[in-house]
């Protein structure tokens, strides 16, 4: 029989409830902890994850007289002279928004408390790039998620898997698992890795993101076929996943339309369906909406394509119907 490792299942620090068990668990004990002025740290832009429960957070700063646990900071400024964030970034806002109101300890002036630490210098054969993005991705894993935050989680996990498949790899790291929660061990206290070879794609993303493999289905078809402009709202939470996957029903054209004209409320699916239903009665082409649809035909055809007798004669009626459509 195996078991899973549990590891601070006790909180480390008062004030440390809203923070991830990475968050609360991370051992900075071997780190400087250094105060740094607050308008100097930066987001990352790899960190797409929602920020939310901000005020209970900032009620939790007060309490505790301070952040207790340090926030984490890429060891090198930006070219405009920032600190990056990998870990902390909603105890950092917290922080901001105490400033802004005036509750923020005086003590501690315009700062807080960081430690400096390289994603590359965790063992695990992935890209630097990678690495960041896994740090990113494991402090953030067990809060609530929104529909994007599991879009984000999906892809990632996916990089990840492919790029650990990719450099050899047959097992899940053990470093991995253990940072991501999912290591198993046996009753001799040996770690029991799970496989990747052999492993479909959705299998390992689901048991990691914590959906169904019929979820992640859908959400890799979202992300490979949304356009920007539907994905840039999806991430931002101004339409509902399920909106968007119903958006895929309908021409770009409309999409941009519908999503032009729709602001400051969330794109709900019942809104999508009578924009679908509004469509099918009109059935108005454009001639951009037609030149779209031939550029997405044209982009997934070869160079050459060898055709028999019956798919030539076919082609060419494809086109006498599609002109007399048109026309």
């Amino acid at each position: 029989m195996s078991k899973f490792k549990r590891k601070g299942e006790e909180e480390l620090q008062v004030g440390a409830g809203l923070l991830s068990p990475v968050s609360k668990t991370a051992d900075v004990s071997s780190y400087e902890v250094v105060n740094i002025d607050m308008d100097l740290i930066a987001p990352n832009e790899k960190n797409d994850f929602s920020i939310d429960e901000l005020d209970e957070l900032a009620e939790l700063i007060v309490m505790s007289d301070g952040i207790l646990q340090p926030l984490i900071l890429l060891p090198e400024r930006n070219e405009q002279g920032m600190y990056i964030l990998t870990t902390g970034e909603r105890r950092w806002r917290a922080a901001k928004l105490l400033k802004e109101q005036g509750r923020y300890p005086a003590k501690y002036k315009n700062t807080v408390p960081c430690i400096f630490r390289d994603p590359k210098d965790i063992e695990l054969p992935l890209s630097n790039d990678t690495k960041e993005l896994f740090s990113i991705m494991v402090t953030n894993q067990y809060r609530h998620k929104k529909e994007a935050d599991q879009l984000m989680e999906v892809k990632n996990w996916t990089r990840i898997f492919q790029e650990l498949k990719d450099n050899g790899e047959e097992y899940i790291p053990e470093q991995l698992a253990l940072l991501a929660g999912t290591a198993r061990y046996g009753e001799n206290g040996e770690y029991e890795p799970e496989r990747l070879v052999g492993q479909k794609m959705k299998t390992l993303v689901s048991a990691h993101v914590g959906i169904s493999e019929g979820k992640v289905q859908q959400i890799n078809k979202v992300e490979k076929n949304a356009s920007d402009e539907l994905m840039d709202k999806l991430l931002n939470n101004e339409v509902s996943f399920a909106a968007a996957e119903k958006m895929l029903e309908m021409p770009e054209e409309e999409q941009n339309k519908l999503l032009e004209e729709t602001t400051g409320e969330k794109i709900e699916v019942k809104e999508v369906e009578k924009r679908i239903e509004e469509i099918e009665k009109k059935k108005v082409i454009s001639k951009q909406q037609v030149e779209s649809d031939l550029k997405k035909i044209l982009e997934r055809c070869s160079q050459e394509v060898e055709l028999g007798s019956k798919e030539y004669k076919k082609y060419l009626n494809a086109l006498n119907q599609l002109e007399r459509v048109l026309w």
